[in-house]
């Protein structure tokens, strides 16, 4: 029995272990960050059981992960220099389950929105017709627009990402861009009143998952695992590239974006390492914002540098129209 007891120990902190391996090292790694949820839940399980000393050592290491998966917070009001900044995947404003067919309503509920910076990864627009000339119809509420294309064949909606902000720009630019997908980081530095804050759109790229369609259980499972190693490696990359960018900031940042990460993967910790998680500080229940292939998936995310105070974060869990839900984080400059 003590042997089972060990090995389990072993296993579980080998997976929570595997959050700090890069995926280009150890790429078992990010298929053992998905069993995280599980052992948490199991762990608890046995401590209620068991209630033996030896059981709360899985608890007690599982504290980080518990954290950045359920919150209890209470609202702050709003001070009178703080700003909103909404993050929102807008699946190329295009409608579900299509790839042609644009949505008006999303484009018209984003344009419409009140935030003071609007970050979308997976932006489109096309100045050729008025309906889908997003940064026009986003501009006319009084926003300045910045959006870059993504460097792939026949992008004639320029799709890519956007910034879009109320306030005045002192300098944008691009991280990294994908020359086969829209996958890509953008940035900009917007002056609030006396202060500049750096603003990230972070869209890492997509594991490819939707596409599965094999027959067998076996074979689709093997698949769905290489395509989650092999997105793993990918974003570790990417990463590696935002983390150096980040470094080199001289103002207060906040990053936001899509990206495809659980808060048990290599790529989440790493962000972490650079900022706060808007959601851990301020955040309220699960803050799931994922609906596609798994209604309880964390993977859209905001992130502060320690000069920014999280007042509110909030999942738009009343907005259906991607199959992800907006985040809404309130902020103010730290004096």
């Amino acid at each position: 029995m003590k042997i089972v007891r060990y090995l389990w120990i072993l296993l579980c902190l080998l997976c929570y272990a595997s959050v700090l391996i890069s995926p280009r090292i150890f790429p078992f790694g990010a298929l053992l960050g998905y069993a995280i949820p599980v052992i948490v839940v199991i762990s608890l399980f046995i401590l209620l059981i068991s209630r033996k000393l030896w059981s709360l050592i899985i608890p007690i290491a599982s504290i980080p992960f518990t954290v950045a998966t359920f919150q209890f917070s209470t609202p702050t009001p709003p001070s009178e220099d703080s700003f909103t900044v909404l993050s929102f995947n807008a699946k190329l404003f295009r409608r579900p389950g299509s790839y042609r067919e644009f949505s008006t309503e999303m484009i018209e509920w984003t344009a419409a929105d009140t935030a003071d910076i609007k970050v979308i990864p997976e932006h489109s627009t096309d100045d050729r017709w008025a309906t889908i000339d997003v940064n026009k119809r986003i501009g006319d509420h009084g926003y300045n627009a910045f959006s870059v294309s993504a460097p792939i064949d026949d992008n004639d909606h320029n799709l890519g990402s956007a910034i879009f902000s109320r306030f005045p720009s002192a300098q944008k630019g691009t991280v990294f861009t994908d020359s086969t997908s829209v996958s890509m980081t953008i940035f900009e530095d917007v002056v609030i009143g006396k202060d500049t804050v750096r603003i990230y759109n972070v869209h890492l790229a997509s594991m490819r998952l939707a596409g599965v369609q094999l027959t067998g259980r076996f074979s689709k499972l093997r698949t769905i695992c290489n395509r989650l190693m092999a997105g793993a490696v990918m974003h570790s990359s990417q990463v590696d590239t935002i983390v150096a960018h980040i470094e080199e900031c001289r103002y207060p940042y906040i990053i936001c974006g899509d990206f495809n990460e659980t808060p048990y993967s290599y790529s989440y910790w790493c962000m972490r390492r650079l900022g706060t998680d808007a959601f851990i500080d301020e955040g309220i229940g699960f803050g799931f914002t994922f609906e596609s292939l798994h209604p309880l998936a964390r993977i859209d995310y905001q992130f502060v540098s320690d000069e920014i105070v999280v007042e509110t974060i909030d999942v738009e869990k009343h907005m259906r129209l991607s199959d992800h839900l907006p985040l809404r984080g309130r902020y103010r400059v730290s004096k």
